[in-house]
């Protein structure tokens, strides 16, 4: 379990590093965060129990089911129209590596064994200095001084400078060309960031931390990861990552009750505002936000051209082209394998919307780690009507994993009479909400 638990920590750690190329392969480029997928998948299969993996399976069975019918129509849409397997059987890869991803949170949920919980509450801060370190290393490298591209950012209000003079270059090299190394990239990067705070925080609420210092540097982690999300201007991530609060707000709402734990992290998300506005980098976010007409007009150019080929080939797709990507995961599942596929995953979109919904209903009566759990659904959420390709990546297939786990784990506790709110458990642990807006 324990060895289990450090190469899931490993694979969280290496997921924001999509910049850096291992190898060519007959599938395409192997990066270094699929490497760390790839090795995860390769011990999960020998070690998580028959009887686990089968329980995955088993709660992830239409959503699995659909997607490989999805997959399977794709293939065939591609042989049809004489296009490549490759980006098929990746996809393959990574819809195996999230039911193993699922039996492994699962096996660390219900072990009485709580190394691998402990462990997890460093995913946070591993994946934090890892990111920073590797972000170091390429700008350096590239010689790129990130604090003036950010003050010239923030001076000018022109989000296109940070794209333009930090990302892009920083990406160059390690495998990947300076015409490949567009900034687009960091929406991976950050994704994979957001994941693991949100398994740390998951992990944080079952096991608390009882050491000042490990408390201290968790939430120094949460504050430098959402800095960083901030700078990266990726929307969809920014978008996936203002739900968390938005739906602790949420539940503290219906619950009534104010946690010690969650005054920190509503000081913490104080923090984090006031050091945008200070470093003026927030009227950089509204200007990314509200004017940047430039990505909003090429990406409404895209959808015509994607609405077009889909009017010309409606039944058996096979016609996609990143030039044309809708950048929407029904869309342009429609130009690869045609109305069957779209079906299909529509079918699993709406799936997602309705297990994040489901679980939003249960607030009031659910423990407080439900809460990164219902979170993790809406980066994939976001990412499958926003995301280039309209396939989703490993952070997205990761963090779905985690959602879909912490979902199950908690209707399985609830079931048993074990899933009830921290605050209804504490006698006197919380404060009421109604008294605290008072003073």
């Amino acid at each position: 379990m324990r060895r289990l638990a450090i190469l899931v920590l490993i694979t969280l750690a290496l997921l924001p590093l999509r910049w850096f190329t291992i190898v060519s392969t007959p599938l395409g480029t192997l990066f270094l965060h699929e490497v760390g997928l790839l090795l995860f998948s390769m011990l999960a299969v020998v070690t998580i129990a028959p009887k686990i993996k089968a329980l995955a399976l088993e709660r992830t069975a239409f959503l699995t089911s659909v997607i490989a019918a999805g997959f399977a129509v794709w293939g065939a849409a591609s042989l049809f129209n004489s296009v490549s397997l490759a980006a098929e059987l990746k996809q393959c890869f990574y819809l195996g590596s999230f039911v193993l991803v699922v039996a492994a949170f699962l096996c660390f949920a219900e072990s009485e064994d709580q190394s691998a919980m402990r462990l997890l509450r460093w995913a946070g801060v591993l994946t934090t200095c890892t990111l920073l370190a590797a972000l170091e290393l390429a700008l350096t490298i590239n010689h790129v001084n990130a604090l003036h591209v950010l003050t010239t950012a923030a001076t000018s209000g022109d989000p296109s400078v940070i794209e333009a003079q930090l990302f892009r270059p920083a990406f160059a090299g390690f495998g990947i060309s300076d015409s490949q190394a567009v900034s687009q990239l960091r929406h991976e990067v950050f994704a994979g960031l957001l994941v693991s705070l949100l398994v740390a925080s998951w992990a944080q609420q079952r096991l608390p931390f009882h050491g000042r210092g490990a408390r201290w540097l968790s939430q120094s982690a949460v504050v430098v990861a959402s800095l960083l999300v901030v700078v990266s201007l990726s929307r969809s991530v920014q978008l996936a990552a203002l739900s968390w609060p938005l739906l602790a707000g949420f539940r503290v709402a219906l619950v009534g009750r104010v946690t010690r734990r969650q005054l920190v992290a509503l000081a913490l998300t104080g923090l984090v505002f006031v050091g945008v506005i200070a470093s003026g980098l927030a009227g950089v976010i509204v200007q990314r936000i509200t004017q940047d007409s430039t990505s909003y007009n090429e990406r409404g150019a895209k959808l015509n051209a994607a609405l077009d080929s889909i009017r010309q080939y409606p039944w058996t797709g096979g016609h996609y082209d990143d030039t044309i990507s809708s950048h929407n995961f029904v869309i342009d599942a429609w130009l690869r394998g045609g109305v069957v596929m779209a079906g299909l995953m529509l079918a699993a979109l709406l799936f997602v919307v309705w297990r994040f919904a489901g679980n939003v209903s249960v607030f009031a009566r659910s423990p407080a780690w439900l809460v990164p759990v219902t979170a993790a659904f809406t980066l994939p959420l976001v990412r499958m009507f926003t995301i280039g390709a309209g396939l989703l990546t490993p952070p997205e297939w990761v963090c779905l994993a985690f959602a879909m786990a912490g979902t199950v784990v908690y209707y399985r506790e609830a079931a048993a009479g074990r899933a009830t709110p921290v605050e209804a458990r504490q006698h006197g642990g919380g404060i009421d909400a109604g008294s605290l807006v008072a003073r």
